[in-house]
C-alpha cells in the first residue's frame, strides 16, 4: 500500500539511492471500482493527496499521479433520436474533489493532426502536453513523440 512508502523511502536513501520520482498510474481505478459513497471518496482522496504532499515534502521528490479520464454525457433527450441529442465531453475520472487537490495539472493527448493510416517505421505519432493548473507558470502547450528512446521533442516536419 502507499502507507508503506515512507519505510521504502527511507531504506533506499540509507543505501544512497534517494527515490526522486514517484509514479502512481492509476489512482483513479481504486476509488472508481470500489468506493461508491461520495462523501467517502472524497474524504479519502483528500487523505491520499495530503498524505502524498507529504511525501514529496518531506523526501524531496516529484509524485505523479495519473488520473483517468471519462465521458460525460450531458443533454439527452429521450424524445429524440439519443445520438444527434446528446453533448459529450472528457473529464477527469476523480471530479473536482481531486482536481482542487493538486498543486500541477497536466493533461495528456494524441494529436489528432498527426493521425496516418500507414505504418511506416518512421512515423512517429505527436503526443500534446498541456499545462492546466500551475501555481508557477502560465498554462502552455508542449508537443512532444514517444519512441523507443524514451520521449523526445517532436522533429520539425512532423
Amino acid at each position: 500500500t502507499i502507507m508503506s512508502l515512507p519505510d521504502f523511502l527511507n531504506k533506499m536513501k540509507a543505501c544512497g539511492r534517494p527515490v526522486k520520482l514517484l509514479i502512481l498510474d492509476s489512482i483513479a481505478f481504486h476509488y472508481r471500482c470500489s468506493l461508491s459513497d461520495y462523501k467517502t471518496r472524497t474524504k479519502s482522496l483528500a487523505s491520499t493527496a495530503a498524505f502524498l504532499a507529504d511525501l514529496a515534502s518531506n523526501f524531496d521528490l516529484a509524485v505523479v499521479v495519473i488520473n483517468q479520464m471519462t465521458t460525460k454525457v450531458n443533454g439527452a433527450n429521450s424524445t429524440c433520436d439519443l445520438a444527434a441529442d446528446m453533448d459529450t465531453r472528457l473529464t477527469p475520472a476523480l471530479g473536482e474533489s481531486w482536481a482542487h487537490s493538486t498543486t500541477t495539472r497536466l493533461l495528456l493527448m494524441t494529436d489528432p493532426t498527426s493521425l496516418r493510416e500507414d505504418n511506416s517505421a518512421y512515423f512517429q505519432q505527436r503526443r500534446i502536453c498541456k499545462l492546466v493548473k500551475s501555481p508557477h507558470k502560465p498554462a502552455g502547450t508542449a508537443m512532444f513523440t514517444v519512441t523507443e528512446f524514451g520521449v523526445r521533442d517532436c522533429l520539425q516536419g512532423l
